[in-house]
């Protein structure tokens, strides 16, 4: 009788870690056990070393239609009794990254369901242990199978992945087991997203050959005390083998584990022997990883740059793979290391079923180096012992490590004959978020006590309560490995991402912002050949960043104008109170109120129009607003009685208030980072005169006509050329720039295609992944008030400009009320001229800071090696509190002792000039400081600057009344002065605050 037939094999991700080594484990198995091995991946196997006649390989793209699938399938296929899955799409979105894998392995499962109906009888899914959630954070460790899921909002694929499995094998006679292990080790013939050994390896021979010590990437705390474990990938195909034919562990998840756990301070060293290197003892540390945020000494991603001919070095002299440097994961190696709490797993689960296996983390790493040593991947390490280490003797206390971010971010940026440089793409590793986000942003990898921020936490989980500066994507670096690995910069579809502050422009809670020279990489560079452009612009037309001049500045001409519209109309309505007062048979001060709270709704309109323009997009929101603001300045200059008038004022204020909330927004979506302070500066001159335009104009048509209603028919003119530029020129600014070109939505060119964008209709259309959702939106408003730095500041601000709100509100009722009532007696006409005062202050003001931020940069830059930081912004703060404070006092001397209006001119001129440095400087730090909420952090300031204005409003007069202005004004600069207490903390803390408290996600 023929001996019965063994089973057949069916195993995806052959040029994975897990899938080549189940394949490996297979073949060591009889012919009676395994009678066939069938082996699939998207590319043919490189350097397969199988001689077995039963391995049959078949190429297969799990992400094809099933139909074509179950078709290529059906030959070799019809037959199996045993699959395995090890297969895995990586991309750079999380949210590919899930909309990837969900459907490879439902493809794969549906057609070895239906290929393999009458023969199947196993099925082993392999995850892993982010299954638990421990990339996010500190959970409960050990991690085990009872653990329940946490809440992922839909993001971990593996849970529909293992629901899909037990679903269908409900429905079917075959049964089902899952394998979770943690970060892998093991040999795989070609390049994997996750190849923890072969990139230690690397970072080990690279520093042996430069004669420096291999010092630890990660944190003191991981290094010295955190406990650790592994999983060698020979052991996980004998789990996987074991589980899926042992009749006991049907329908059954089991975690992996080596099944010992290690310290990295003893194997670090251990390792660095095996490769002839005397590792000596750390004593100094950057990161000391003792808050349980992610903290490392420096990022591989970052150290790698460059070595690439020390490598080259290395395979010369002692043989090796020069593309095995291409095949480190940098990125995985970086969180790997850098975790600041347990991730210990548990297998006893496994043992209580019978399975027995140990392993030695050490030894698996010496067997996994072994494998690719044979391979002709590395160099034979018993070659290197061998060989006296001419730096040995040199090493016996810790060297400075060789990494020099700045060197070697200068030295990788190249400059193109047009003036801007090919784009280079790297999309994965560390982003950060001067950026995220995504800049995206949008957040700044960092050298000095390095902590790094999971792209998962903004999603919300129950486990997410880490936050700091920097994120580590762990979108794209799975525990899980892959067969079809695709370049860092590849998406899934093949088209390209360009990272927004690629890691050769990061450094230290700062940007390179600028190098010596062009040569070395494919950074893009301004025009002058050293500037580096931030963020990357993409290749797209339809980038923004990419949009040619005039109508980059067109743009700016609109939101300036729509700032300038909100204060003006808010301020022209101070000149008429005298004439609104005696019609309605108010005192001027009553009827004044109606300017505080018009003040007031903008700081609430901020609230609401800032969370807008990531719902329904930029455009929409200042176009609606504007259109709706308008009305209602049409009925504030028909309004009957004061009642209604302080009713239509107030909704007047809520809806024009987006201008000057939201502009921001638009400049940093339209410009780079080295341009943003100058553009910047032209929207505040508009901007901050607005005040004094609305009074100056207004007194001069009231002082004509009398009529106090012509005050606010002038608004309504100045609110409808707004809106016709808005209808002439403004278009959708955000681009999302975490999605390739090839998936951004199309943008239709003329003008009706301009106007569906100006309506909101097509980001109707395209809202699902490309808009935020209204809870994301304003949950975001939220979080910026949990950051020290932005509040520091904008409470200071806060302290400035109260003054300048309040002057303006009350000067009708200062210097037009009789001399013989305590005031200066100027008509109509004369109180419009006195508005210029603080109209030239701000337009030198904008003179002077325009050149001077720009040198201040400079000088930084130039300072810092290249690098720049948002805390050289503040500088400009401190100046601009010498002209507030002299500006106030003067004021106030001259309104007490009635000296000549020259005195209140020139006086009121400082001020305006230091609000103006102030204002640029504040708005420029805040934006440089956190890029991924432009609209936020320009709403909230304005929030603090329209309160301020609110409060004082109500005071200023009465209490200059009762005091004296001189000592009113004089406590007005005590004010002004001690806020930049507050500056000076931030401009001392600032740095170590943003990394601590993270970026607005």
């Amino acid at each position: 009788m023929a001996p019965a037939r063994g089973k057949v094999a069916f195993v995806t991700g052959a040029n994975g870690i897990t899938g080549n080594a189940i394949i490996e484990h297979l073949i060591r198995k009889p012919e009676s056990e395994w009678s066939k091995i069938i082996i699939t991946s998207r590319r043919v196997p490189k350097q397969s070393l199988w001689q077995d006649h039963r391995v049959r390989f078949i190429a297969l793209d799990f992400l094809n239609p099933v139909e074509e699938l179950i078709q290529r399938m059906a030959p070799l296929c019809h037959d199996v009794t045993h699959a395995f899955f090890t297969s895995y799409v990586h991309t750079a979105d999380f949210a590919k990254l899930r909309d990837s894998n969900i459907p490879l392995f439902h493809n794969f499962l549906v057609a070895i369901d239906i290929v393999a109906a009458s023969t199947l009888q196993r099925v082993c899914l392999q995850t892993g242990g982010k299954y638990y959630g421990p990339h996010l954070g500190p959970t409960e460790v050990p991690l085990h199978e009872e653990m329940g899921r946490y809440e992922d909002k839909g993001e971990n694929f593996y849970y529909p992945q293992e629901d899909f499995l037990s679903t269908l094998a409900a429905k079917r006679s075959w049964n089902w087991n899952v394998i979770r292990p943690n970060a892998i080790i093991g040999y795989t013939p070609a390049g994997n997203g996750m190849s923890m050994a072969l990139t230690l390896a690397i970072y080990m021979l690279v520093c042996r050959e430069m004669g420096v010590p291999p010092m630890f990437p990660g944190n003191k705390f991981f290094f010295n005390q955190c406990v650790d474990d592994s999983s060698y990938a020979p052991s996980i195909a004998d789990l996987s083998v074991w589980a899926v034919t042992d009749e006991h562990t049907e329908n059954e998840a089991f975690n992996h584990q080596n099944g010992d756990v290690f310290v990295w301070k003893q194997l670090w060293g251990k390792l660095g022997q095996y490769f002839g290197i005397e590792v000596p003892e750390f004593t100094e540390w950057v990161a000391e990883g003792d808050q349980q945020r992610m903290a490392n000494n420096f990022l591989m991603t970052d150290w790698h740059k460059g070595k690439k001919q020390v490598w080259e070095r290395v395979v010369a002299k002692y043989g090796g793979q020069l593309e095995a440097f291409e095949w480190g994961t940098w990125d995985f190696f970086d969180w790997a290391v850098g975790k600041a709490w347990l991730t210990i797993g548990s297998v006893g689960k496994a043992r209580k079923f019978g399975w027995k296996r140990y392993d030695d983390t050490y030894d698996t790493y010496v067997e996994t180096f072994r494998a690719f040593e044979n391979a002709g991947v590395l160099p034979y390490a018993d070659v290197l012992r061998a060989e006296k280490n001419k730096s040995q003797s040199t090493q016996a206390s810790l060297a400075p490590h060789p990494y020099d971010a700045v060197t070697l971010m200068k030295a990788k940026v190249k400059k193109e004959p047009n003036g801007v440089a090919t784009n280079g793409v790297n999309q994965e590793g560390l982003k950060n978020g001067l950026h995220h986000g995504h800049v995206d942003n949008g957040d700044l990898a960092t050298i000095d006590g390095l902590n790094v921020r999971s792209a998962a936490l903004d999603q919300q989980s129950s486990r997410s309560n880490i936050t700091n500066h920097t994120r580590l994507d762990f979108k794209a670096v799975m525990e899980k490995p892959e067969v079809e690995h695709l370049s860092n910069d590849e998406k899934s579809d093949g088209s390209r991402v360009v990272d927004k502050f690629p890691p050769e422009a990061r450094a230290e809670a700062g940007v390179l912002l600028q190098v010596e020279r062009a040569e070395g990489t494919s950074l893009r560079l301004a025009n002058d050949g050293h500037t580096v452009l931030l963020p990357q612009p993409t290749d797209d037309p339809y980038d923004p960043l990419n949009w040619s001049s005039r109508k980059k500045h067109l743009i700016l001409l609109v939101v300036a104008w729509a700032a300038l519209t909100s204060d003006f109309t808010s301020a022209a309505g101070s000149a008429p109170v005298i004439l609104q007062a005696a019609e309605w048979h108010k005192s001027p001060n009553s009827v004044n109120h109606n300017n505080s709270i018009n003040v007031l709704m903008m700081a609430i309109g901020g609230l609401i129009w800032v969370p807008m323009t990531s719902v329904i997009g930029r455009a929409p929101t200042l176009f609606w607003s504007t259109f709706l603001g308008l009305i209602f300045s049409i009925l504030s200059s028909v309004s009957t009685d004061f009642e209604m008038f302080m009713g239509v004022r107030a909704i007047q204020g809520l809806f024009l208030t987006s201008g000057q909330t939201i502009a921001i927004a638009f400049i940093k979506d339209i410009f780079f980072f080295h341009e943003r302070a100058r553009k910047i500066g032209l929207w505040a001159l508009m901007y901050i005169t607005s005040p004094y335009w609305g009074p100056l104009l207004a007194n001069f048509v009231i002082g004509e006509t009398h009529q106090w209603q012509d005050a606010f028919w002038l608004g309504v003119g100045v609110n409808g050329i707004s809106l016709l530029l808005i209808l002439a020129f403004l278009d959708e600014t955000w681009y999302n720039r975490d999605l390739p070109s090839s998936a951004q939505p199309a943008r239709g060119q003329g003008f009706f295609s301009r106007l569906i964008r100006l309506t909101g209709l097509w980001q109707m259309k395209h809202h699902s992944g490309y808009f935020e959702s209204v809870f994301d939106a304003y949950k975001r408003v939220l979080l910026i008030l949990s950051k020290p730095v932005i509040l520091l500041v904008l409470f200071a601000y806060f302290m400035c400009f109260a003054w300048a709100i309040g002057v303006n509100i009350s000067t009708a009722i200062l210097f037009g009320l009789p001399q013989a009532m305590g005031g200066y007696g100027y008509s109509f006409t004369q109180l419009g001229y006195l508005h210029f005062a603080p109209i030239v202050g701000v337009f030198l003001g904008e003179v002077f800071g325009h050149f001077f931020n720009d040198h201040l940069t400079r000088r930084y830059v130039r300072k810092h090696n290249g690098v720049f930081e948002p805390e050289a912004r503040l500088t400009t703060i401190y100046i601009s509190a010498i002209p507030m404070i002299a500006g106030l006092v003067l004021m106030g001397q001259a309104l007490h002792k009635h000296l000549s209006v020259a005195a209140i001119v020139v006086g009121w001129g400082m001020h305006a000039f230091g609000i103006m440095l102030a204002s640029v400087a504040v708005a420029s730090y805040l934006l440089d400081a956190y890029p991924s909420a432009p609209a936020e952090v320009c709403g909230l300031t304005n929030v603090f600057r329209a309160l301020s204005g609110f409060s004082v409003g109500y005071y200023q007069q009465p209490w200059g009344a009762k005091v004296g202005y001189d000592v009113s004004f004089g406590t007005q600069a005590c004010i002004v002065a001690a806020s930049m207490i507050l500056i000076a903390i931030v401009h001392r803390f600032g740095h170590q605050l943003r990394l601590k408290f993270g970026q607005i996600r």
